[in-house]
Formats: structure tokens, C-alpha cells, sequence
């Protein structure tokens, strides 16, 4: 796994000093110092000392201009004084500065003693007028006093314009992370810093964060534009300010609990007609976290500690026990009670996360700074499943076999002018899902057992047959005879859960597409191995006007992943009625590594009240695909060694980023402000994982139950094969697939175990002779995607326009205006397919005819939108079926039919009152234009690809015209202190409602088409409302050959929508001064205090399961908490 790669760049890395910084969310005092005539003065010795600096002071000189800055400054309390030979001394007191800021503190000196100083009070700026940036800036105490979940994801969720792929309601869902964006960005375009030190992991192509230990930091800034050189992504960028200790022993405790007893109900009946038997709520929550630091030695040494466990037992969305015996009876129903009797129990998420964090401080000279921390994370979730999911068959047990995420860091002041910084920092989020641990009747019977590697994941049994050119007929081809021991374990028995089947073939995952329920297990058996490692040095040259910086960065990561599935194939239903399997080449075991080099120069410049913010990166990344050996044969492939691939990709990059802020008046109270940059897609391993050979690759193949013919013995399409068809490709077949039915012409699909006769056919099984045709190369590489040589890296390009006022002291107000433009997306392309390999057919749209298919009358619009009578559909031809894939990689951009560009208009407030009183908030207005007429292998993915309704590129008709409507969004967080010690809390928040999309997923998507910008594929792959799969019974009749269902939407994008969120979160807190430094806070938080229930996810299939709601949000619940300080 490349260890010996690693430690070698970490050490030259260190030494040599090319590696490279990254932007910390550090603070700043600038500004000017004249005499009182006006004049500018040079030469003055400007000096900013505070308890938060283990070293005590920073100083720094003005220039020729009277101009000072002070760089990298932790956030606190602090006092500036002004010195100059033959003028009086200015001290400046308690001038507070937050993290993430340029606080401007100007001076006058007047002529007089050495002795004289003139002693004044800060008052905290709330207008930063040099910077570029939009940033918002949690410290401690509003942390602790805003009801949130207490983890950086919580806290992002009250940050205007952020978005959430799911809201956060007090702890309830920190036991598995969120995903967060921003002005259209993609969630892969998160970045999150400790201390300036990257500790993102390498998964989700950087955008899955970690689970931080909420107490360590001190403060937490949240940027959500303007970006500097500094960073390589464009969304979201949080910077955690950690808390080091100090000359002073303290700490702090927290604890909280919740219970199901303090909840009430939002179990609405709207939500009991849409066809829910329950919503999600909490049996306990409890967080306990503890923090303590304090000198070792004085000046000298200082150290942190903080530990924290927290425990979610929370009941999911429509989830139930079925049984309380364990066995498995075949049912596709979402009844809550579905063998008729009472008492059976809501299914439980039940979730433990574990860290413990320390970190040393140490002040080697006055000039040179060493700090260092490691935090330990155990993640326990021990019945992980989704809503609709058969809990004792379909849950998985979800842990972290090794996780951690350190860093080290070294800051040397060279002179007062010369900063120098260096650091380490590493993210290890090892991961596993495995079989559950529990038994009857939280686990699986004994129906659902018997293999060696779990008690549900079974091993493929080298005597066995392997069928790679489905359909696979006995005694065909090299295909075992019937009567061989090795096709007994397919063949039925009277037994519970197939009887003589055996676990390995019949234990499958099953999902139904029309309700979304899910049964037997999950995922099979999957080990993650997710390394990641950087290293960063820089150099700051700072004079009054300038402050110049160059840095240079490396960042490795390692990755594996084993991956095992019963059967290999998972089933997929519609309504019950069995449709299309998809098999795959399990047992897998690859392995990918990525490796990034980058180079920055960044300039901030100010020229009177102009500031010019000036950056370009330079970014180098490599993939590479580790050659693969499968030495084993599989269910659907041969043994085979797969070669490895370097430079998957290989790309060398720019990023300029320019921005400019403007001191109108030249007061420091109201700043314009523009910036434009250029953000490269964010990437670790997922192009690499496209062009892997050895990982899971998924094949779709039609299957009905029955045993299949198709078009390699004459039929003109998949088909159900009779009696006679069967016997006469393999004697003896028939009577095996028909068993005791009585039939000898099965027709079509049949409901699932509708039809008991103990012959294959209809046994809610698969075996090999009941798959749709596929070539004889699956699983050998042949079909895995290359890369088109000219392909570039994708890019954003991210413009923000605003104004900044400060209206009072303390109180100020913006204005601004987004724009996200994404260029030179990827497109993955059959080449052994075009557009003409398919037989057009007009179908008529099932929502023009039933428009209201869903439970509870949910239709196929929300908004009123016109209902196409009828849409083109294309099914691919015979002769093309069995092709080889050739696939490529390609960009797509306008010249091809794709574009896209986010729009957004943002009016903010922020105010920060003398009092205490901190409130802040923003109304956000924003759409996102997509326009994706770039398929050129299948045309259902033209359906609705442009608004005009004609493609671009062709002018042929795409579906109707349609319009892409505007969606808004507030926010307002706070918290203000009331009379007789008591403080009262509150957020609110009201987002977008989220857009029903006709995607491939089973719930649609959750972004509401917003938020893709900056990854590698775009937002949208097809546009569209309300999917549909066409049934073959519909092709046929039309006349034309079926091969497979086309997908497709019935309805244009932005017509069909859920819910609007709308949050509101309330906490009461009481305070006690307890005396030396002691004080407690009592608080209770009420979380959903409106006790909404809106529907954040669905079914996202035309038909009765439409609409119906996967995911709402918890009820109204109470929750009492104390925090501890001394």
C-alpha cells in the first residue's frame, strides 16, 4: 500500500520544504498610523499581546505608507500598543478579534513624552474591508448556546446559503454524516482545516469530513466565497480554530439527554394517507463530551485534552420488525403488521461514536511554535439500515476498525517580517459493514444462516458452476448437466427460505421499485481501507500594504476495499412482479492511489482603501489503479489477472483567483467587494474507481422468474421460454423450471411466490438459466471505460459581486450576488451503441391518464406544470444487446450539447451587540440552468434535456417546453441574554423544497438540482420528474423487439416537488456563578418546536408508491442539557 511512498514524502516534505499551506481562517489587525496633523507615520513599533498567544505578543513595524499588519493571530482578547520615539504611546484595550478576520485598528500619535500613553477602548469592527471572503464566525459561547448538534455539520446547517443533503435535528442523525454546499457548489468541494491542516478524509473525492470532538474548538469559521489560492476547493471551506490551553488551568463539561418520553407527535394523518405507518423518532440520545487544558509549563508548554461519546438510538421512517421468530416469509408488503397480529416492534437504529483528542502546545524559542494533536474515533452503528428496510434482514453492522485524524504543525517567526510554517496531518477513516451481530429477534433466523464468513454472507463454492454468458442452460456449453452436485445448490426444496437452495443463492437482496421496500441483506460483507495523508510548507512576506504568501502542498492516499455479496446479483420488483436482476463480479479486492502536488502565490495589497486580493495555484494530480489477481472463480466470472493503470488521471492545472475590496468611505464601515475565480473539480480516487477492473462492476439483466430465452436460440426477445422451448435446449429443464405447476407456457412475470410449485420458475430465486442475455467477457475487464487522451479537468468558474454596511456598532448588512459556471464536465460514452441502434415508439404517458397514482393523492405534478400526453421512448435493438461495451471518457461542454450556470442573490445581516446579543441570518433567492442534450448512446436521456423543449445541437424535438423556477431560502440563528442570568437561543430555518427527480436512485435526489458544480460529472446526468421503468408488456404491444425497460421521466424538470422545511429550534439556558471561575449552565433545548413533518425524501417511481415519504424529520422533542465550566 505504498507505506514506504508515504514516509518518504512526509520526511522531504518536512525538510525540504516542498510541500504546502493551506488558508488557516487566521486573524488580522491592520490599518494605519498617522500623527495629528494627518500625517503618515513609518517606523512605529506596533505590538498586539493577548493570553490566547502562548508567546505572548506579535509585533510588527508600519511602513513607508504609516501602514501595519499583523498576521496569523489566534482569535481572542487583545490589547495593541503604538510606539514611536518622540510621540506619545496609544494603547489600545479589549479589542476583540474573531477568527477568520481583518480587524482594521488605526492610530494617531501626538508628539510629547516617551512617557505619555494615551490608554483607549476597542470596539470590534463588524465590516471586514480587505477581504474577499464571505465567512461567518461561531465562537465558543455561541456554540454552546445555539441548539444544534454540536458537530461541524450541525453548525454549517445555520450558516446562510449553506445547503444539507439532510437536515440535522439536534444529534438525532450525527451518528452518520451529512453533506454540506454551497452557490451551487458541489458537496465535493468541501474543505475543513484544524489549525490550517487539511483533515478531510480521501472518500466522496474529499467531501466526507470527520466526526469532530465538538469541545476542542475554540472557534469555528465557515467561508462560503471567495476563496483564495490557498484552498483548492470553491464550496464550503470550515477552518476550526482548536482550543491549546493556556497559562491557566480550565475545562469544560458537557451533557445531554433526550428521550423518547420527552417527544411528541407529528405523525400527521396527511402523512398516514401518503401511505406512512410511522415517522421517525427517538428512543434515547445522550451526549456526554469533557474538555481540560493547562500549562505544563508556564509560557512555555501547554495542553489540551477533550473526550466525548454520544449514543443515537433512534426508530427509522417506516421500519418495522416483521417477526419476532427471525424467519424470512416471502412478502413484498409494507404493511406494518403484515401476518395479521399485533406487538411487533419498531426497528431502531442503535449508534455509538467514541473520541478521545489531545493536543500539546510548544513554545520552543519566542520566535518558534510546535503543536501537535491526535483524535481517536470509534464508530459503532450497530443495526445500520434505511427506511422501508426489513431490519432483521436487511440491517448491517457498521463500524471503524481504525480511525483517526492528526497533525503536527511548526510556525517560525523569522523576523517581522517573515512568517514561516510547516505542517503534517492525516486522516485514517478505515471502515467496515459486516454482518450483524444480533439474534433473534433483533437478527436474522436461522433461515438466513449457515456460511463460513457470516451469519448471512455466504462463500462461493469452487464446486459450483460459473455462468458468465447468461442464460446458462444445463448440460449447454460446458454448463454442468442436471444431476451434477454442483447445480444442487439452485435446485428447490419444501423448506423455509428456499429449502435445499442454498443461503448463498437464496439469501439476495430484493428491493421493490414501487414501494422501496428492501429484505435480506444488504450489502454483503465490505472492508474500506481510506488513508489520507498531507503535508504543507509556506512562506509569508508581510509589510503594512502587503502581506505575500507562497506555499506549496502534497497529499497522498492509499485506498482498498473488499467486497463480497450473496449470489452476486441483487432483484429488483415493480409492484411485487420481478423485472430485472443486477448481477455483479463479487468477491472483489482492488486497490487505488492518488496523489496531488500543488503551488500557490497569493497577494494581498493595499493601495489606499483599495485591496487587491491576487492568487494562482498550480495543481498536479495523479491516479493510479493497482493491478488486480482474482485467482478464484466467482458466480458470474473467471479467474483472471487484471492489469493496473498509472496516470488515471494525470492532470496539471491553473486556478487564478482575483478579487478586489473597496473601503468606500474609507471608515472601515462599508466595503464593495468582487471576486472571480477559477475552482478545479475535486478528485481523489473516483476517476481511477471508474477505470478500476478489479472493483464491483454492475451488470442489469432482465429477469422475469422463469427460465429465459432470447435471441442466442431464436426468440425475438427476452422472454419467459415454455415447456417444450426448454427440453429442447436442455432435456430435462422443463420438468425442473415448471415443477407441479400444471402449466407448460409460464407467459410473463408472475408475483412474487404467487405461484408454489416447487420447480424454479416462480421460487422468488434466481437461477442461472432465468437471466436475460449477456456477452461471454463480463468480469474480465473488457468492458471496464478508458479515458479519452485529450480529456481535461473539469472547472468551475465562481463569480460573487457584493456590498458590506456597517448600520450601527455592531450591527451590518450585505448584499450579494452568485454565479457558478461549469465547464468541461465528463461524459461516459458506449461507442459500441449510438443513437440509431434504437426503435422509437410513442407511449402514452401514464400521468396523463392517472395523474394522481401515489397514496393520499400525490401526483405526478405539485406545481400545476402541463402533463405531456405522450413521450418518445426508444428500446434498444436485439442486434445490438449483446455488443461488447466500448466506453470512454470523455468532456462534454456546450459544443456538445451540455451546460450549466447557478444564480443566486443573497441579502444577509449580522449583529453582534455590546450585550452579548448575537443574531445573524440571510434570505437567499437562486436557480440552477441545465441544459444535458450530450447523450449520444441512448436517447431516453434527451427526454426534456433543454427548457426550450429543442435540442441545441440537432433542433429536434426533446419534449416540452418547460421553465426552471426560482427557489428561496432563510435563515436566522441567534442568541441574546435576558434578565436574572437567562439566555434564550433560537434558529430557524426554511430551505427550498426538494425536487422529485427521475433518477436511477430509489428516493431521487435530495439537492434539489443545485448544488453540483465543481465535481467531475455535473450536476444532472438526465433531467427530468417522476420516473418510470417501461414495462415490457408496453414495448411488445407497440410491436417492437423487448430487450430491456428504458428509463425514463414522464414529467419535465421542476415539476413535482416535496416538502418546504421549515425548522425552528429554541434552547432556555439559566446561569450559575458558582465562584473561582466556576459557573454551570442549565438549559433545555426543544428541537422542531413547530413539530413539522415534511417529507424530505420519497419514492421517486410513477405508480401507488409515489410520493410515498422515506425520510421526514424527527417530531418535536425535548432535550435537557448542563454545561460545566471552570
Amino acid at each position: 500500500m505504498r507505506r514506504r511512498y508515504s514516509a518518504v514524502v512526509v520526511l522531504a516534505a518536512l525538510a525540504l520544504a516542498p510541500a504546502g499551506a493551506l488558508a488557516q481562517g487566521t486573524s488580522q489587525f491592520a490599518g494605519v498610523v498617522t500623527d495629528n496633523t494627518g500625517g503618515i507615520l513609518p517606523g512605529v513599533t506596533v505590538e498586539a499581546s493577548s493570553p490566547a498567544l502562548i508567546e505572548g505578543s506579535r509585533v510588527a513595524i508600519t511602513d513607508g505608507t504609516g501602514r501595519y499588519l499583523l498576521v496569523d493571530l489566534r482569535p481572542g482578547n487583545y490589547t495593541i500598543t503604538f510606539t514611536l520615539p518622540g510621540f506619545s504611546t496609544v494603547l489600545v484595550e479589549s479589542q476583540e478579534l474573531p477568527a477568520g478576520f481583518t480587524a482594521t485598528v488605526d492610530a494617531v500619535l501626538s508628539v510629547g513624552a516617551l512617557e505619555e500613553t494615551v490608554t483607549v477602548s476597542g470596539e470590534a469592527p463588524v465590516v471586514d474591508v480587505q477581504s474577499i471572503s464571505q465567512a461567518e464566525v461561531l465562537d465558543r459561547e455561541v456554540l454552546d448556546a445555539i441548539p444544534t448538534g454540536r458537530n461541524l455539520q450541525s453548525t454549517a446547517q445555520l450558516i446562510p446559503g449553506v445547503k444539507m443533503n439532510r437536515p440535522e435535528v439536534g444529534l438525532t442523525t450525527a451518528a452518520q454524516q451529512t453533506y454540506m454546499s454551497v452557490h451551487g457548489m458541489s458537496t465535493r468541494q468541501t474543505t475543513v482545516t484544524v489549525d490550517g491542516q487539511l483533515v478531510m478524509t480521501a472518500g466522496g473525492d474529499g467531501g466526507v469530513q470527520n466526526y469532530n470532538n465538538q469541545l476542542a474548538a475554540q472557534e469555528m469559521v465557515y467561508e462560503t466565497s471567495g476563496i483564495s489560492a490557498e484552498t483548492s476547493t470553491g464550496g464550503v471551506r470550515i477552518s476550526m480554530i482548536p482550543r491549546e490551553g493556556g497559562n491557566t488551568h480550565s475545562g469544560q463539561n458537557y451533557f445531554g439527554f433526550a428521550d423518547g418520553a420527552f417527544q411528541g407527535d407529528n405523525f400527521s394523518q396527511r402523512l398516514q394517507d401518503r401511505g406512512l405507518n410511522s415517522t421517525e423518532s427517538i428512543d434515547y440520545v445522550y451526549d456526554l463530551n469533557v474538555a481540560h487544558g493547562g500549562p505544563l509549563i508556564r509560557d512555555k508548554f501547554w495542553f489540551f485534552g477533550s473526550a466525548r461519546r454520544f449514543s443515537i438510538n433512534v426508530p427509522v421512517t417506516d421500519s418495522y420488525y416483521k417477526n419476532e421468530n427471525g424467519t424470512a416469509p416471502r412478502y413484498m408488503a409494507n404493511a406494518k403488521y403484515p401476518d395479521g397480529t399485533e406487538g411487533l416492534r419498531l426497528g431502531i437504529n442503535d449508534d455509538r461514536i467514541t473520541s478521545g483528542l489531545l493536543r500539546l502546545t510548544y513554545q520552543v524559542t519566542q520566535n518558534n511554535k510546535f503543536s501537535a494533536y491526535i483524535d481517536r474515533i470509534i464508530k459503532q452503528r450497530f443495526h445500520d439500515y434505511d427506511a422501508r428496510a426489513d431490519v432483521a434482514t436487511a440491517s448491517r453492522h457498521h463500524g471503524s476498525p481504525l480511525y483517526y485524524i492528526g497533525a503536527a504543525k511548526w510556525t517560525s517567526t523569522l523576523s517581522s517580517r517573515l512568517l514561516l510554517e510547516a505542517g503534517y496531518s492525516t486522516n485514517v477513516a478505515n471502515w467496515s459493514n459486516v454482518d450483524q451481530e444480533a439474534e433473534v429477534p433483533n437478527g436474522p433466523g436461522m433461515g438466513l444462516r449457515g456460511g463460513a464468513v457470516g451469519k448471512q454472507t455466504q462463500n462461493f463454492d469452487q464446486a459450483w458452476p460459473t455462468c458468465v454468458a447468461t442464460p446458462c442452460y444445463p448440460g449447454v456449453g460446458g454448463y454442468p448437466h442436471l444431476g451434477d452436485a454442483g447445480l444442487a445448490a439452485q435446485l428447490p426444496g419444501s423448506g423455509v427460505d428456499g429449502g435445499g437452495i442454498h443461503p448463498f443463492y437464496a439469501n439476495t437482496l430484493r428491493r421493490d421499485t414501487t414501494n422501496d421496500f428492501l429484505d435480506r441483506y444488504h450489502w454483503g460483507n465490505r472492508l474500506a481501507y481510506v488513508e489520507r495523508f498531507n503535508t504543507n510548507v509556506s512562506m509569508s512576506y508581510v509589510t503594512g500594504s502587503h502581506n505575500l504568501k507562497v506555499g506549496f502542498m502534497s497529499s497522498w492516499a492509499p485506498f482498498r476495499l473488499t467486497e463480497q455479496w450473496n449470489g452476486s446479483l441483487r432483484q429488483r420488483y415493480r409492484a411485487g412482479v420481478p423485472y430485472q436482476i443486477n448481477r455483479a463480479n463479487t468477491d472483489v479486492d482492488y486497490s487505488l492511489f492518488y496523489r496531488d502536488l500543488s503551488g500557490y502565490v497569493q497577494d494581498t495589497w493595499t493601495i489606499d482603501r483599495l485591496t487587491l486580493n491576487l492568487g494562482l495555484r498550480i495543481e498536479n494530480i495523479v491516479g493510479t489503479v493497482e493491478p488486480t489477481e482474482r485467482l478464484l472463480r466467482t458466480r458470474f466470472t473467471q479467474p483472471t489477472i487484471l492489469d493496473g493503470q498509472d496516470n488515471i488521471p494525470n492532470w496539471s492545472n491553473i486556478a487564478p483567483r482575483l478579487g478586489l475590496a473597496y473601503d468606500l468611505f474609507g471608515d472601515a464601515s462599508t466595503a464593495l467587494k468582487f471576486s472571480w475565480g477559477r475552482y478545479n473539480s475535486s478528485i481523489t480516487h473516483s476517476l481511477a474507481s471508474a477505470l478500476a477492473t478489479g472493483k464491483v462492476t454492475g451488470q442489469g439483466l432482465a429477469w422475469f422468474d422463469c427460465a429465459m430465452i432470447t435471441s442466442r436460440h431464436g426468440s425475438a426477445s427476452n422472454r419467459c421460454a415454455t415447456m417444450d422451448e426448454l427440453n429442447m435446449i436442455s432435456p430435462g429443464l422443463g420438468a425442473v423450471a415448471y415443477g407441479n405447476s400444471g402449466l407448460t407456457d409460464w407467459g410473463g412475470a408472475k408475483q412474487a411466490g404467487s405461484v408454489p410449485n416447487h420447480g424454479t420458475n416462480g421460487d422468488d430465486y434466481v437461477q442461472d438459466w432465468e437471466l436475460g442475455l449477456a456477452s461471454a467477457d463480463f468480469g474480465q475487464g473488457t468492458s471496464t471505460p478508458v479515458l479519452d487522451p485529450n480529456l481535461s479537468r473539469p472547472w468551475s468558474a465562481l463569480t460573487n459581486i457584493g456590498i458590506e454596511r456597517e448600520l450601527l456598532p455592531g450591527l451590518s448588512t450585505s448584499f450579494n450576488y452568485y454565479r457558478r459556471d461549469t465547464q468541461s464536465a465528463i461524459l461516459l460514452v458506449d461507442r459500441a451503441i449510438s443513437l440509431s441502434d434504437y426503435t422509437l415508439f410513442s407511449f402514452a404517458n401514464p400521468c396523463a391518464t392517472a395523474g394522481t397514482p401515489g397514496s393520499g393523492g400525490f401526483g405526478c405534478t405539485t406545481n400545476g406544470s402541463t402533463v405531456p400526453g405522450t413521450l418518445p421512448v426508444y428500446v434498444l435493438n436485439p442486434e445490438a444487446q449483446g455488443r461488447t461495451p466500448d466506453r470512454v471518457y470523455t468532456n462534454t461542454n456546450s459544443s456538445t450539447g451540455y451546460d450549466e450556470a447557478y444564480e443566486g442573490f443573497e441579502s444577509g445581516f449580522n449583529a453582534r451587540l455590546p450585550n452579548g446579543t448575537t443574531v445573524f441570518g440571510a434570505w437567499t433567492l437562486e436557480r440552477n440552468v441545465i441544459t444535458r442534450c450530450d447523450s449520444q448512446d441512448d436517447p431516453n436521456k434527451l427526454l426534456f434535456c433543454d427548457r426550450s423543449g429543442v435540442s441545441p445541437l440537432t433542433g429536434q424535438d426533446v419534449g416540452a417546453a418547460y421553465n426552471v423556477p426560482w427557489l428561496n431560502e432563510f435563515k436566522l440563528s441567534g442568541t441574546v441574554p435576558l434578565p436574572g442570568d437567562f439566555q434564550f437561543s433560537a434558529t430557524f430555518q426554511s430551505y427550498n423544497p426538494r425536487e422529485l427527480l427521475a433518477t436511477t436512485s430509489f428516493s431521487g435526489d435530495s439537492a434539489s438540482g443545485l448544488n453540483g458544480g465543481g465535481n467531475l460529472w455535473g450536476s444532472l446526468l438526465a433531467l427530468g420528474n417522476v420516473g418510470y421503468s417501461v414495462p415490457s408488456s408496453a414495448i411488445e404491444e407497440a410491436g417492437v423487439a423487448f430487450t430491456r425497460s428504458p428509463f425514463i421521466p414522464l414529467m419535465p424538470p421542476g415539476s413535482t416537488y416535496l416538502d418546504r422545511l421549515q425548522q425552528f429550534d429554541i434552547s432556555i439556558r439559566k446561569v450559575f456563578e458558582m465562584g473561582s471561575g466556576r459557573r454551570l449552565n442549565v438549559q433545555a433545548d426543544i428541537y422542531n418546536m413547530l413539530n413539522a413533518g415534511p417529507v424530505l425524501e420519497a419514492t421517486n417511481r410513477y405508480g401507488s408508491g409515489l410520493g410515498r415519504p422515506r425520510r421526514t424529520i424527527q417530531g418535536r422533542f425535548l432535550q435537557f442539557a448542563t454545561h460545566l465550566y471552570w
